[in-house]
């Protein structure tokens, strides 16, 4: 009956710990969906600023006698050097969070393949450490260069610390290049002037997309 007890108290715990997990996660991808609308609206201003160079089919140029907010400037200073085309119309919302939940899910996608690499070479390592281990420490402590108090735990965890030092950990850059978000802004323009030459609704099925995302 104890035994019971207690695996079902185990059970409801870990039930808890997935829950709070999957929650931390849906708010985490939230959070970068937002920075990312954040994003595209600073550089949205920026580009529709030059609308008038839009419809001559010109780059975007250096303003350098105007006053500009430190952020818009450094924004519009790095299209100007990629001579990237400003735009002349602003597109509608839905269109904006189309091209959005379409890069995040790539994105999103491209690093969970990182991370999933880098836990396969980690089970690796930690596969092969586990028959090594005490035949390294056994030589170690042959040749006096380990601690012999060191308990064959500490020792496998640091031989497995050495190991993964050159392994580089995936990290997820919430921060979208300015070129690749005036990139988006161009295609949610087309995408926006697509919708209204057609006479038809946005073609993208945004609750669905969120949910691929895990955002609801």
């Amino acid at each position: 009956m104890k035994l019971s007890l207690k695996a079902v108290s185990r059970y409801r715990h870990l039930v808890i710990l997935v829950q709070r997990r999957w929650r931390a996660y849906n708010l985490m991808w939230e959070c970068r969906l937002e920075l990312a609308e954040r994003q595209f609206q600073r550089t949205q201003e920026v580009m529709l600023q030059q609308a008038d160079r839009a419809h001559k089919g010109l780059p975007m140029m250096f303003r350098r006698k105007v006053a500009l907010r430190k952020m818009a400037r450094h924004i519009n200073d790095t299209l100007a050097e990629n001579k990237v085309k400003p735009i002349q119309h602003a597109p509608d919302q839905r269109a904006i969070q189309h091209v959005l939940m379409q890069h995040i899910k790539q994105r999103k996608a491209t690093h969970l393949e990182k991370v999933f690499i880098y836990f396969e070479h980690r089970c690796e390592f930690l596969k092969v450490l586990r028959t090594t281990a005490p035949i390294e420490r056994a030589r170690a402590l042959v040749l006096g260069t380990v601690d012999p108090t060191m308990s064959l735990e500490a020792f496998a965890r640091e031989r497995m610390h050495t190991r993964l030092e050159n392994l580089e950990h995936p990290r997820y850059h919430p921060v979208i290049p300015i070129v690749e978000m005036a990139q988006l802004v161009h295609s949610a323009e087309v995408l926006h002037g697509g919708s209204n030459v057609e006479g038809q609704q946005d073609p993208c099925n945004v609750n669905a997309m969120l949910h691929d995302l895990g955002v609801h």
